[in-house]
């Protein structure tokens, strides 16, 4: 908002020195409308990279919550016995595999720590 006041202040002045033939005035004028022009453009950066990173927040909590609830799935599916967990994995492959693929990285994290 800031930027759009100065933008508008930097063209009243503009036309203000161009009518009145004074060539400073004009000059401050045009000085003042590409800051505000500035100012506008960095607020709308500022603004889409915090939308960006809302959105990247969202992203990662959907898929915190689906890795999740997938892992809650395959430990429940694997109390029951063999059966119903291969169906799972069949259904549901990319899940069984971030699922092991955690647990590769928790057994690895485990064996380091381990070994020290």
């Amino acid at each position: 908002m800031e930027g759009a006041l100065r933008d508008a202040a930097g063209q009243v002045e503009q036309t203000f020195g161009m009518v009145t033939g004074d060539a400073g005035r004009r000059g401050a004028g045009v000085a003042h409308e590409v800051a505000g022009k500035g100012q506008n453009l960095y607020g709308r950066a500022q603004d889409g990279i915090e939308d960006a990173a809302d959105a990247a927040r969202n992203l990662a909590g959907r898929v915190a919550d689906r890795t999740t609830d997938a892992y809650d799935d395959v430990r429940r599916d694997l109390r029951r016995g063999a059966a119903p967990l291969r169906r799972r994995l069949e259904r549901s492959p990319l899940a069984a595999l971030v699922v092991v693929g955690v647990a590769g990285y928790a057994l690895g994290l485990l064996s380091n720590s381990v070994r020290r």
